[in-house]
């Protein structure tokens, strides 16, 4: 089972990060998934740069969201790595961009069409239609996933002393980590369990 699952009381990694994080200002999952996303950033940048399935990725996505790109410049040296991986990006989305044009500029109609939505309302409608085309960002992704994985291994060692404890010095859990864990309960996640 992983890291995640329900058997057994092994108490590993997700849950003495939280144990740690409740000794901090604010929500112990929000200091949680901050801490995986920089990390996830570090060894992106040092480690994943050429990597040609990150490099699939980020084309899908077409780069990072606003949250992630900014929270690239807090690796330290990551200048780098960056303009290594938004040269490939950019370079990506001028060849879709030129790919595009060419097919358009075969079919006459097709070229007014293209001219026509370069402009206005259309031109809107077009890149509203590229944005929602993209997947999710890696850093989103990988955060989502974290994030339910936390709020289970909270549910999971509610009742433990250690978790208990460190989680009493803390500063609770936000609005919507209260929400998911409560969401987490109602679906019957403790029962049985606890």
């Amino acid at each position: 089972m992983s890291e995640t699952g329900l058997r057994g009381p092994g108490k590993f990694i997700r849950f003495f990060r939280l144990v740690d994080a409740c000794d901090r200002p604010g929500c112990p999952v929000c200091r949680c998934l901050l801490a995986d996303a920089r990390q996830y950033l570090d060894s992106l940048l040092y480690e994943q740069v050429n990597d040609p399935d990150t490099r699939r990725r980020l084309h899908a996505s077409w780069g990072f969201c606003n949250w992630h790109a900014w929270m690239l410049r807090e690796v330290s040296d990551s200048a780098f790595g960056s303009a290594i991986m938004y040269e490939d990006l950019l370079r990506a989305a001028i060849q879709r961009f030129e790919r595009k044009a060419n097919r358009l500029v075969k079919n006459h109609r097709g070229l007014l069409g293209w001219l026509s939505r370069l402009g206005g309302r259309a031109r809107r409608s077009l890149l509203a239609e590229v944005h929602r085309r993209r997947t999710v960002c890696p850093g989103c992704q990988l955060i989502a996933e974290s994030e339910v994985d936390y709020v289970r291994v909270a549910l999971q060692f509610i009742e433990d002393p250690q978790f208990d404890r460190a989680y009493g010095r803390s500063e609770g859990l936000c609005v919507p980590h209260s929400g998911a864990s409560s969401m987490a309960v109602g679906e019957g996640f403790a029962s049985g369990h606890g």
